[in-house]
């Protein structure tokens, strides 16, 4: 889930095996456990944003990308302004 290309085919597959979309809901996320603020690594803070804000956006990204010409809205609620 941290590669921004891997989004897209999520959604192109999830459409070819079901043809449409009702509903879906983007629910991800991961906690670096540390004492401490200053132990958590740059990697776990990576991997952090990758999950946690990436993945979220660039997956209601490539759903919205495959509805527009349909004439289907995306709405979304997200942790970031879109």
């Amino acid at each position: 889930m941290r590669d921004k290309h891997h989004f897209q085919g999520i959604v192109e597959a999830t459409l070819d095996i079901f043809g449409h979309l009702e509903n879906t809901r983007n629910h991800v996320g991961v906690q670096a456990q540390q004492l401490s603020l200053l132990d958590i690594t740059d990697k776990q803070f990576d991997d952090i944003f990758k999950i946690n804000i990436y993945f979220p956006f660039y997956t209601t990204r490539a759903l919205t990308n495959s509805m527009i010409d349909s004439g289907i809205r995306v709405n979304t609620v997200t942790p970031i302004p879109v």
